[in-house]
């Protein structure tokens, strides 16, 4: 039975706020599967690179309540790129995006709005260049899960071919965050110096008094939290390192 017209009304308002969202040029931000010359599912290093960037999601309201986007999605390169050892799926492939596991509060969505938890998978495609899928991550804030103290949310994810015929990807992380900041630069300056020591030192004896973008920008370890792991990082910050 197709679902009722308020849920698919839901679902449209709720996506159609998601894509509201400033459009960027077409694939930049999107991940690049690919397979290796011995057959393991990777990403290529174009587009999106999961291990140097991250996800700043806006805000959102409505259904997806908190922070959401659709990208980064998933594009199949077009031409085998041997220097990286990335090359183009062959015909009758079907590759998914496994999800391993999420930090509280973080949900993944298909565009239909099917939620899809640690242990689910999401279909990419079949074919190659028939990867072109933008899933929705989803920053959920009405819920008790969420904590505001937290600068960043993590997923962990793999690549597999439900076929068999590929070995599966390396586990991968993504990182979102709800508001942008540069780690260090935690006055706001757009710069890190010697100007934000007070500031930093601030933020780590009073986290929650601290902006949202102050305590973003003193995670400088990126685990989520500030905490005195984020001491040695942002001095070596400072000396240049």
């Amino acid at each position: 039975m197709p679902p009722a017209p308020a849920l698919w009304m839901l679902a449209l308002i709720a996506f159609i706020s998601v894509l509201s969202v400033p459009a960027r040029a077409q694939h930049e931000l999107d991940l690049w599967p690919a397979v290796s010359a011995d057959g393991k599912l990777k990403l290529s290093p174009r587009g999106f690179d999961p291990a140097a960037e991250f996800v700043d999601l806006p805000a959102a309201s409505g259904l997806l309540v908190g922070w959401s986007s659709n990208d980064p999605g998933f594009d199949d390169i077009s031409v085998d790129d041997v220097p990286n050892d990335c090359y183009t799926f062959e015909p009758g492939r079907t590759i998914r995006l496994r999800v391993v596991a999420l930090d509280p509060a973080l949900n993944v969505w298909t565009a239909g709005l099917s939620n899809i938890g640690a242990g689910g998978s999401a279909l990419l495609g079949s074919t190659n260049g028939d990867i072109h899928t933008h899933l929705i991550w989803h920053i959920r804030s009405n819920t008790t899960a969420f904590d505001p103290m937290q600068t960043l949310w993590r997923g962990r994810f793999q690549l597999f071919d439900s076929t068999g015929q590929y070995a599966d990807s390396d586990p991968f992380t993504l990182r979102f965050r709800n508001v942008e900041c540069m780690p260090g630069d935690v006055n706001g300056d757009d710069v890190v110096n010697n100007f934000d020591i007070d500031a930093f030192v601030a933020v780590l004896l009073d986290p929650a008094n601290a902006s949202a973008e102050a305590r973003c920008a003193a995670d400088v370890d990126s685990d989520g939290f500030v905490t005195n792991f984020d001491i040695d990082p942002f001095v070596e910050l400072l000396l240049g390192g």
